[in-house]
């Protein structure tokens, strides 16, 4: 296992291609290789992934954007066109193993997280701008409250190595 100072710096290093994460950014796309394995498709999305926790806060502060992106594209399995923000936040579960399930209300969790999954997300987001706002604010109230106690847990085959999370 790699020493906590070293794995940080590691981390923090910019990814092998030598772009800033501000450029990497620009060109965020969403993940539309869901049904091939993780990181074979979609190098936009994978790119600004990669950049790991030092692209968090930008991510979120992205949460919250509902322009479509560019080039419009549909969500996979879902319908729908993705938005700016549904991408930072696949972006984000890439990095840090934030539990949005527990995050949505109680009955979303309960009634549509076990029939849709992710799907429920989307549904939930895009049925109110209100929907949207507080799921955000909520998400980036977890992030401030868990962000010191996060440890990274290495996944063998990851396309960025591992993510980040709160050991329980």
């Amino acid at each position: 296992m790699l020493h906590l100072a070293a794995l940080a710096l590691l981390l923090a290093a910019p990814p092998a291609n030598g772009a800033s994460l501000e450029a990497d950014l620009a060109h965020l796309a969403p993940r539309l290789d869901v049904l091939v394995p993780k990181g074979a498709a979609d190098p936009a999305f994978w790119a600004v992934v990669k950049h790991g926790k030092a692209a968090v806060p930008a991510l979120l502060d992205m949460l919250d954007d509902t322009r479509e992106t560019v080039p419009a594209a549909e969500v996979p399995l879902v319908k729908g066109k993705f938005t700016r923000g549904d991408v930072a936040f696949e972006a984000l579960l890439q990095i840090v193993d934030v539990p949005w399930q527990e995050i949505v209300p109680r009955e979303v969790k309960l009634k549509r997280v076990p029939k849709i999954g992710f799907g429920a997300y989307y549904e939930y987001v895009r049925a109110s701008p209100q929907n949207r706002k507080g799921f955000v604010a909520a998400v980036r109230k977890w992030y401030a409250a868990h962000e010191a106690k996060l440890v990274y847990t290495e996944v063998p085959d990851d396309p960025i190595g591992g993510y980040w999370t709160v050991p329980e």
